[in-house]
């Protein structure tokens, strides 16, 4: 190969020049072949790290296969990987291990775990933020270290304004992350959770945290409700054991939630009311109709959404992963007397909010009902949604888009810019 370069330059006659010129070439040649072997080596560790982590997950199925509660096995074994790899290498072979057993979409609690554990281990808590999968295990790992940093540590006012800087600028755009309108508002929601622990469950001073780190948003009403929505679920559903220690003097139980809510005004009281429905959760899976009851508080349109979506959230999560779920889910809202159109919707976005595969799952379930008015309506709430995940024009956007039937990929694809939604359909989960 040198010599054949060489002779391209026969016109210098300088046997001094000739020299030059073969020694460059040697030197070219083998920075291009050690070049070469760098990107082989790269290549090799990564498939290398590829086909471990595929060994992991298939020895962790085999261990949980005869265990009666798959989910809490898989929390085990996947959080001793920690020891042995990284936190982003422990969600991949979640990931896998999600794919190859479909009953086990939900994984919010080991998202929780692993950040957790990862901020123990000295890692920045905005770092480990960054880091996070963004939009699986319904956002767990993003909950998790902002929760962790603060966890067991009651601030005084002076130390609440100090960190606040931080707390306003954590989920807003920045260098290494870019979050979708989505993202941003799981993020504000973990700050409501993160204010109840910071205020020792202080519920007026939770409230103007959340007015205080939503003010520099630029979607300041959405965001302040995801912020006050994580209050209100820290406080009414309580789904940890730390939750539970922290409100046990001041939550309601289900015979005065609703005397306890009217003492709340605006957003506040709206989303106390939602939140409630953790209490409610039997009556509603008997008969979808109890929804409606239950929903009635809600006068304007948005809060009637909100609280539907709030209850669906719940719902969601009691049919997927089951043989079947997406015939349940709409015979459940064919039962409805009224509003069968955000039954519909409600389960179609929590699905994909849990997990952006899942819209496949959302748009069968959007075309199965016998109404045309409610099949057109959910798949528009698909469509518009696509644009708080995604950014439009994306290629994660278009496969998105691509799932949908005729009309509705060609609108999904046409979108340019965010569509208005009202508030931004967030179900997070503790």
């Amino acid at each position: 190969m040198v010599d054949t370069i060489v002779k391209y330059f026969h016109k210098y006659k300088s046997l001094d020049t000739m020299l030059r010129i073969k020694i460059t070439c040697i030197i070219l040649v083998a920075g291009v072949g050690l070049s070469i072997g760098v990107m082989a080596l790269k290549s090799y560790q990564s498939l290398a790290k590829i086909t471990a982590n595929e060994t992991y997950a298939s020895q962790i199925l085999t261990i949980c296969k005869n265990v009666s509660y798959k989910p809490s096995c898989y929390e085990e074994q996947v959080l001793k990987l920690m020891n042995i790899m990284s936190m982003e290498g422990a969600f991949e072979v979640t990931r896998l291990i999600q794919e190859k057993d479909p009953f086990y979409p939900y994984c919010h609690a080991l998202g929780h775990k692993l950040s957790f554990k990862e901020t123990q281990s000295g890692a920045d808590w905005k770092d480990v933020l960054i880091r996070c999968p963004l939009a699986m295990c319904n956002y767990g790992c993003l909950h998790g270290s902002l929760i962790e940093h603060f966890r067991g540590e009651v601030l005084t006012s002076e130390q609440i304004l100090q960190v606040l800087p931080d707390l306003q600028n954590v989920c807003e755009k920045r260098s290494g992350w870019n979050p979708s309108r989505l993202d941003m508002s799981m993020c504000y929601h973990a700050l409501g959770h993160l204010a109840m622990y910071i205020t020792g469950a202080d519920m007026t001073k939770t409230t103007d945290i959340c007015k205080a780190v939503s003010v520099k948003s630029p979607f300041y009403e959405s965001q302040l409700k995801s912020c006050i929505g994580g209050v209100f679920m820290t406080l009414l559903y309580a789904a940890d054991p730390e939750d539970r220690a922290l409100v046990k003097d001041i939550r309601p139980d289900k015979d005065n939630v609703m005397q306890f809510c009217r003492k709340f005004t605006d957003i506040e009281y709206q989303i106390c009311r939602q939140e409630s429905a953790s209490f409610y959760e039997e009556e509603f899976l008997q008969n979808s109709n109890n929804i409606v009851s239950f929903c009635s508080f809600a006068l304007k349109p948005e809060d009637i959404q909100d609280c539907y979506f709030t209850v669906m959230n719940r719902m969601t999560d009691s049919f997927i992963g089951k043989a079947n779920s997406v015939r349940q889910m709409a015979q459940y809202c064919d039962h409805m007397s009224g509003r069968t159109d955000l039954c519909y919707s409600g389960f179609a976005l929590r699905m994909i909010q849990i997990d952006k595969k899942n819209v496949g799952q959302a748009s069968d379930l959007c075309g199965r009902s016998g109404s045309n008015d409610i099949r057109i309506s959910c798949y528009n709430k698909i469509v518009s949604y696509g644009t708080l995940i995604f950014s439009p024009g994306s290629s994660d956007f278009r496969t998105y888009c691509m799932v949908l039937p005729s009309p509705y990929v060609d609108e999904c694809l046409g979108q340019i810019v965010e569509r208005g939604m009202g508030s931004v359909p967030i179900f997070p989960k503790n």
